[in-house]
């Protein structure tokens, strides 16, 4: 800071020196060109190495933890938020920082360092301290959320890869091979192993180590190799279904097999070693044994017969002796020769299955959900055509209820039929607000006795929304005093033959009908009395009338009044004789949004008229067709007139537009045509709409005459910015 030296050269005898800020002294570098003054400076250093720094705090009770945290901004913390905290118990200053470590429930608040430098140290506790982000090559200790140095087993630094789930850290041996595999070695000085034990992995089944060089001991879960021995703490291995080929020996206490020992057939070996006999198969299929002095002897015994599959069986008085039963079991397991066969207390014997046991029943059960299949049942106990139900106890009992032979069913005094219930002479349904519908199969008929309501004047026949189609009726139509004949009612179906709009019914003598007719000779008109008379005042008097008179279009809303001068093709005028007026003050338009007036040709003065308002964003588009129509936009509060292309603004262009930084790009465009003619004759201001509409400054090019550039040398933080353009 060169600046030092000179400071004589600031100020004169009348100024004292410290009455200047920061912002007097002139700064400038090649790393910050935009920075021009030592202010300048410290916000850039705060600006690139803590983008994420928050107004400080009183004390570490005012950090705040959630939106609903009265506090500084008032705003929920996210990781990596920074606040310094002026006073956090001993009258100085500290730094916290918003984490989730390891461990934690959730995030919270960490001091990661506290401000309690002296003069001399404060440039290098700023480099040391204050770069915490940052891996120290010489060590060092983190402290926790406290203040205090971490012990344990998270003692020393810690190093995360990501700032993401999911993501990885990666070390290469160097940077002179590229990205891996390098030459050099990935090393550690000291001794190596997890956090937690049983959790992580060496490698992945996708990506594994090629090979593992170890000049000591291995230990593997419950298997360890100590030297040239194999041993599991289990006392059992698991080799799964794959197979051990060796040439050499086994030696164990003892060989246990779940299934089955598999040997060779082969010739007579060598004799076994002493105290050992070797067990093998020849190739006659039979069991050997050879001992050290080279006997050979059968393993088992050997039964010959010349009846195949015949089961064998014990004889004698010790039963020392196999012969042969009677009994054949075939190689597809079929058992044959059993005469009498005895299960528990089931006995089956010739073509009876019996118990032996006293009073226990008999019983069939199939499994799960099985059914006991009987072709053909006779039980001579029972009575002929006779409903049978079980009991509670499990036996059947015979009803009332029989069916013939005709399949005819007596005996049933109700029948539930899902919600039908039939009962005596009544059919009644037990599902409440349903209907209850008889219908015959195809063409047949329902009725064939007369139908009376059970009680007068309180049954309807069909409904509104489901009635009967047609009524066919052959008698009289009767109130229960007066008849109407069938006949007589036909004789109105003339009336509406052949009708057309305007007819009324006149009764025709000689064919004795009421018939459609348009009044035409039935009626003389000169006939008719009190035509002069104004006494239809729903009618319009063309020759006017006392009191004035309103002519309404319709009795219906939305519909019109239509005043046309003429049918024919070539219009004429419709005039007005006197002044033209709504009925209420500002009560009527005079034009809709599309049925619109074309030109308006006046001598007079236009009085208490207004411009068509529009916001910047609602202004319609352009066009040709409205060259010279003016508007006033009461977002610029200007009036803006269409010149068939575009909207000009009658005095100052201005255009204000918020645009959004994501904290990354360094060059955003913004077509500003819209509002300006040219942004090359224009005046540009960027301000940060989240820190109250601070002045942003940067680069700011006029790259067209419709595309403003905004370049910064570090990328401004996320959030909104609003982009101010006057011409």
């Amino acid at each position: 800071m060169h600046f030092e030296k000179n400071r004589f050269e600031i100020w004169n005898p009348l100024q004292h020196p410290y009455k200047h800020t920061l912002s007097d002294f002139a700064y400038s570098h090649n790393a910050v060109p935009w920075v021009t003054t030592l202010e300048g400076v410290i916000n850039a250093i705060l600006a690139v190495n803590y983008p994420n720094t928050e107004a400080s705090v009183a004390t570490p009770a005012d950090l705040p933890t959630g939106i609903d945290t009265p506090n500084i901004g008032d705003v929920v913390p996210t990781l990596l938020d920074y606040r310094v905290v002026i006073d956090d118990g001993d009258g100085k200053g500290s730094g916290y920082r918003w984490e989730h470590r390891e461990g934690e429930a959730a995030p919270s608040w960490h001091k990661i360092y506290d401000m309690d430098w002296g003069e001399e140290t404060i440039v290098s506790n700023f480099l040391t301290k204050t770069q915490d982000t940052y891996v120290s090559k010489q060590g060092q200790d983190e402290i926790d959320k406290d203040g205090n140095a971490v012990v344990g087993d998270l003692s020393g630094q810690f190093i995360y890869g990501g700032a993401s789930a999911n993501t990885h850290l990666t070390l290469y041996a160097n940077s002179g091979d590229g990205v891996g595999p390098n030459t050099g070695f990935v090393q550690i000085g000291d001794q190596l192993r997890p956090l937690t034990t049983d959790v992580f992995d060496i490698g992945t089944v996708a990506k594994k180590f090629k090979d593992l060089h170890l000049s000591g001991n291995a230990y593997l879960k419950n298997i360890s190799i100590v030297g040239d021995v194999l041993t599991s703490d289990t006392g059992a291995f698991n080799f799964g279904s794959n197979t051990i080929d060796t040439t050499g020996k086994i030696t164990g206490g003892i060989l246990q097999s779940n299934s089955f020992a598999e040997l060779a057939q082969i010739t007579t070996p060598a004799n076994a070693q002493a105290g050992h006999d070797r067990l093998y198969f020849k190739n006659d299929d039979k069991l050997y044994k050879l001992d050290a002095a080279g006997i050979e002897k059968l393993v088992g015994l050997e039964f010959t017969s010349s009846n195949d599959n015949r089961l064998l069986r014990s004889d004698g008085a010790t039963g020392e002796k196999i012969q042969e039963s009677g009994i054949t079991v075939t190689d597809s397991d079929e058992v044959s020769g059993v005469t009498s066969l005895s299960v528990d207390n089931i006995l089956v014997d010739g073509s009876t299955i019996s118990t032996t046991a006293s009073d226990v029943s008999l019983q069939l059960t199939p499994n799960g959900t099985g059914t006991v299949i009987v072709p053909s049942l006779k039980l001579t106990t029972f009575l002929q055509d006779s409903l049978y139900v079980p009991s509670v106890a499990g036996d059947l009992v015979a009803r009332n209820v029989k069916i013939n032979s005709a399949n005819e069913v007596t005996g049933v005094s109700k029948l539930y039929v899902d919600t039908l219930v039939l009962d005596a002479n009544e059919i009644t349904s037990t599902a409440a607000g349903t209907d209850l519908k008889i219908t015959p199969l195809g063409g047949g008929r329902l009725v064939t006795k007369t139908i009376v309501p059970d009680l007068h004047d309180s049954k309807d026949l069909g409904a509104v929304g489901t009635r009967f189609r047609n009524l066919y009726l052959n008698g009289n139509l009767n109130d229960g005093t007066d008849d109407f004949p069938i006949t007589e009612l036909m004789k109105l179906r003339e009336a509406s033959l052949g009708a057309a709009t305007g007819d009324t019914l006149f009764y025709n003598a000689a064919t004795s009908k009421w018939e459609a007719s348009h009044p035409d000779s039935e009626i003389d008109h000169g006939a008719i009395a009190g035509l002069a008379d104004d006494d239809h005042i729903q009618y319009a008097l063309l020759a006017g009338r006392s009191g004035g008179q309103t002519l309404i279009g319709s009795d219906t809303a939305a519909e019109n009044l239509t005043l046309e001068s003429t049918s024919n093709a070539s219009k004429g005028l419709v005039l007005v004789s006197d002044h033209f007026a709504p009925v209420l003050d500002s009560g009527s338009d005079l034009g809709t949004a599309l049925k619109r007036f074309k030109d308006i040709r006046m001598s007079g003065e236009l009085k208490g008229g207004r411009l068509e308002n529009f916001t910047t964003g609602t202004l319609p588009p352009s066009s040709a067709a409205n060259i010279g129509r003016a508007v006033w936009n009461t977002t610029t509060k200007q009036i803006m007139v269409d010149d068939g292309v575009a909207w000009q603004s009658e005095g100052v262009n201005r255009f204000v537009g918020d645009i959004s930084f994501d904290g990354i790009v360094l060059t955003k465009d913004v077509l500003v045509s819209s509002s300006v003619v040219d942004a090359r004759n224009a005046i540009v201001q960027l301000l940060n709409n989240n820190n109250d509409f601070d002045r942003i400054y940067c680069t700011i090019k006029a790259i067209s005459a419709t595309t403003i550039r905004i370049e910064t040398n570090t990328p401004l933080t996320a959030g909104s910015y609003r982009l101010i353009v006057i011409e």
